[in-house]
């Protein structure tokens, strides 16, 4: 479907929400000028999502939920009854993309950055016929809060914009995420070095120049770090030095666990869901719930902050008639035996 350009806006509802996130698509295109990072430091710069997905945590958590909820058909209804016949939008886009996929990349745009955006194509009553994700990439907010595609304007009766129920991790969180992405590297380092820092103490009264002193320094960490070391490498020190090991746990097994376990803590709550769902425990956890049969049911309540962002705004009267509203069926989900095979769905 075509987006051409139009000078309506998209209603001072949403005019007014969009204006908290100019940074639209860009990532933050604006955030180094206001905040340089020499002055306040990468911390307080807003990330990427290829960074944040860098945390395996989070990629997991990511993956869980947004196909969680993409594995739920979308139905409209009268009060609670389903339609007898369906929006055509609902079960397809004609195009290559399947519906599925369509509300999975929603949901992942509503969680890294607030907001999805989707192209119509309306029928002779105004209501949608044909409905497609544009990627992230291709749309932004203009300096009032209008949508723009393809640095093209673009109305209401062309889009539907979708509201998150957050700013987005990629800028509430960007602290928290960095901080469990040092956490991995830290376990990383440590898998592949286990044994704690050490000092090479000179034991005589002889001096040695810079040049002595790294050779030394380079000699000792080339042989605890070779290849056919591992964690039983092994090193030789002359008469005069003494390898002294200070600071930290020496146990560099339970750092590794530690460290990755309380990284997928951190990316758990950042995300909203279970520290369980990530396989990580967290201090106090219960174990009845993380093993109880009805976890598939409390975790699809967990994500319904995304799947309800989407509920309520394609219940919204511009995009379904008045007395409407589009749900996800989510009977398949929580079930304790669901079929081999999935809801049926049309394509």
């Amino acid at each position: 479907m075509r987006l051409g350009r139009a000078s309506a806006d998209l209603g001072e509802q949403y005019r007014a929400m969009s204006v908290s996130s100019p940074w639209g698509g860009s990532e933050g295109n604006l955030w180094p000028i206001a905040l340089p990072p020499d002055l306040y430091g990468a911390e307080y710069l807003p990330m990427s999502r290829v960074e944040a997905l860098a945390v395996d945590a989070v990629s997991r958590g990511r993956d869980l939920v947004c196909t969680t909820i993409a594995r739920a058909p979308l139905v409209a209804l009268t009060v609670d009854t389903p339609l007898p016949v369906q929006p055509s939008w609902l079960t397809a886009t004609d195009t290559t993309t399947h519906p599925g996929n369509r509300v999975l990349w929603t949901v992942d745009d509503l969680m890294f950055t607030g907001w999805s955006l989707w192209a119509r194509d309306n029928g002779a009553d105004g209501f949608p016929l044909r409905v497609d994700r544009v990627p992230r990439d291709r749309w932004s907010f203009d300096a009032v809060g209008r949508v723009e595609v393809d640095g093209e304007l673009a109305s209401d009766r062309e889009v539907i914009l979708i509201p998150g129920p957050h700013e987005g991790i990629l800028v509430r969180n960007a602290q928290t995420i960095r901080a469990a992405a040092r956490l991995e590297r830290a376990a990383a380092a440590r898998a592949a070095n286990p044994v704690p820092l050490v000092e090479l103490h000179q034991t005589v009264d002889v001096a040695i120049d810079d040049e002595e002193r790294d050779a030394v320094l380079r000699g000792f960490g080339q042989a605890v770090t070779a290849a056919n070391g591992g964690t039983t490498g092994v090193a030789f020190t002359s008469y005069g030095i003494e390898a002294r090991a200070i600071g930290g746990n020496t146990d560099g097994a339970a750092s590794l666990v530690e460290s990755r376990n309380y990284a997928a803590v951190t990316a758990a709550r950042v995300i909203g869901v279970p520290a369980a769902m990530l396989d990580a425990s967290s201090a106090g956890a219960s174990l009845t719930y993380e093993t109880t049969s009805g976890r598939r049911a409390q975790f699809v309540d967990e994500v319904r902050a995304y799947s309800d962002a989407i509920e309520w705004r394609l219940s919204l009267d511009d995009v379904v008639p008045r007395g409407t509203r589009v749900a996800f069926d989510v009977e398949e989900l929580t079930t304790l035996t669901p079929a081999p095979t999935g809801p049926a769905r049309e394509d």
